[in-house]
């Protein structure tokens, strides 16, 4: 991201060149140069006995398999350094109490439910449903409340009379199955 200022470069170890390499850890550095980051990883790798793959040579400084790992690249951000998947989550986070924010001040949202991986939040947080018409209400101040305390869940503003309509033709189907 050239938003923001390189800090420091991740090298690993490639390990589908090494023989049984599935069977090793991931092994990351951070390095200036690639040599550095040769010699780090070979002292880290040092015990382990490892081969190359088709040749069977032992792995030494010059045929060690080192690669850039730009996904793991340490970022400068805000006084400090992270990796650039950490900077995204914290944008996202900041993007999310926003909007969170935003429902808060909208004065046309009084209600709203709860959703946690797709299943709504029961009346009273007591457990979760697939089905909208036994999903709880919540005041929006409440959701709200959940919602920044737990990143998993969404918050849906609710339409009074699209509820209403769904409660609606809930209890007009359970009717048909009253019994006398």
């Amino acid at each position: 991201m050239s938003k923001y200022t390189l800090a420091k470069k991740a090298y690993k170890i490639n390990f589908n060149r090494i023989d049984e390499g599935y069977l090793a850890s991931e092994q990351i550095c951070y390095e200036n140069s690639i040599g550095k980051a040769k010699s780090k990883l070979l002292r880290n790798i040092r015990y382990d006995d490892l081969k190359l793959k088709y040749s069977n040579d032992n792995i030494n400084f010059l045929n060690i398999p080192v690669i850039r790992f730009k996904e793991a690249d340490l970022y400068h951000f805000e006084d400090k350094i992270i990796s650039i998947r950490a900077i995204k989550g914290i944008l996202e986070e900041r993007t999310r109490i926003k909007e969170l924010d935003e429902i808060l001040l909208n004065e046309t949202i009084k209600y709203c439910y709860i959703k946690k991986r797709g299943s709504y939040y029961r009346p009273n947080s007591c457990g979760y449903t697939d089905y909208l018409a036994w999903a709880g209400v919540y005041s929006k101040e409440e959701a709200v409340s959940h919602a920044k305390s737990c990143d998993e869940l969404v918050i849906i503003p609710i339409s009074i009379e699209n509820h209403n309509k769904v409660i609606n033709e809930t209890i007009a189907d359970l009717t048909t199955r009253l019994l006398s």
